[in-house]
């Protein structure tokens, strides 16, 4: 029997979810992993055939044409049709005489029965790593490029600003080219700014940090933006927090920094008013600062280019707030993600290591 093979036991202390659909399309084996990762009750699959609950092509491949040809195709392919993403390994299990085979996956050693093994794996977790790395990647390639580019054109810079300071002094008595020449002048001091902004993000940010509680830096944060009467007062700035306190190794000035200039992106994006909320969540290693707007949101176009340097959709913005926040954030040896839906507002995640207050106990008595 393919249940005395599949045991409860090992089929729930898989971290995997498993199906067993064997020749005629009927599913015996379904553990609570898969009930999870798939959404559809144990009740409904389980001893039913398997085109009942799923489509024939919910793995990535014909699973008809599989138990037809006996033949699983390659696979190790994401289903779009699932809320994660989800990866897939499916093996055929064909019998062979007075034979065991080891299925490798769970690591047992079974007489053989014949059918379609299925095994699927959250890898939301995976891709939102990887997303990260390849954003921090790419942050690493511009901030090269932004310090080539700044070294470039800052000593040309110099000599238009110096040329355009010598036409201002021979040109005081002819006041209409004077200010033309003073525009130069103040056109090149401009740029200049910029190239020191561009040499300041490529420049490496090493921060002291030192154990904080997170909640009360957020709290000096709240009193700081409820003292701003520049804030639309249509706007609600809330906090939220569960527990007093919440030990991090921060540089709490660099942090307000970062947590300010995502606050001041909040409040322009609410422009009729709205919420803004900091929020505190905790997991068993990291903590994390939520901050929330109900604002516009941004467009899907906007969302892989928002860190970019110079990357600004306001007329007034030099494009640098943001880069500025991931530039800090890793110096805190955190993440930072970005979550947003046109007329849906924004939420900025910043993930931070978290340490126990017991080991801040035994290091200061060591």
């Amino acid at each position: 029997m393919v249940e005395s093979l599949f045991s409860p036991l090992h089929l729930n202390s898989s971290e995997k979810g498993i199906l067993f659909v064997n020749l005629d399309g009927t599913v015996t084996a379904y553990n609570d992993t898969a009930e999870d990762l798939l959404n559809v009750p144990r009740e409904k699959v389980l001893f039913h055939p398997f085109e009942e609950s799923f489509s024939d092509t919910v793995f990535g491949f014909s699973l008809q044409q599989a138990l037809k040809d006996k033949k699983v195709p390659s696979t190790r392919s994401s289903i779009a049709e699932t809320v994660n993403p989800l990866e897939v390994d499916a093996t055929i299990l064909l019998r062979d005489k007075n034979t065991s085979t080891p299925l490798k996956p769970l690591n047992l050693t079974i007489p053989v029965v014949e059918g379609l093994i299925i095994l699927v794996r959250d890898i939301s977790e995976l891709r939102r790593l990887q997303a990260i790395a390849q954003r921090n990647d790419r942050m690493k390639e511009l901030e090269k490029m932004a310090a080539l580019i700044a070294h470039e054109i800052r000593n040309p810079l110099g000599g238009i600003k110096g040329f355009a300071g010598l036409l201002q002094r021979d040109l005081k008595g002819n006041d209409d080219l004077y200010k033309l020449a003073t525009h130069i002048v103040e056109g090149t001091e401009n740029l200049n700014r910029l190239v020191y902004k561009i040499l300041g993000y490529a420049k490496p940010l090493k921060l002291d940090l030192e154990p904080h509680n997170l909640v009360t830096v957020l709290k000096e944060l709240l009193l700081y933006l409820n003292a701003d009467a520049s804030i639309d007062p249509r706007i609600i700035i809330d906090l939220k927090y569960s527990h007093d306190t919440l030990l991090v190794l921060i540089d709490p000035e660099s942090l307000k920094e970062a947590l300010l200039n995502l606050t001041n992106n909040a409040i322009q994006a609410m422009s009729q008013g709205g919420n803004l909320c900091i929020e505190v969540a905790e997991s068993a290693h990291e903590a994390m600062v939520k901050v929330s707007d109900t604002g516009e949101g941004i467009p899907k176009e906007n969302m892989a280019k928002i860190f970019t340097p110079l990357f600004t959709t306001r007329p007034e913005g030099h494009g640098f707030g943001l880069t500025e926040v991931h530039k800090i954030v890793h110096a805190l040896n955190g993440e930072i993600e970005l979550f947003s839906k046109v007329g849906n507002g924004t939420t900025f995640v910043i993930h931070l290591p978290k340490i126990e207050s017991e080991s801040i106990l035994i290091a200061s008595s060591v």
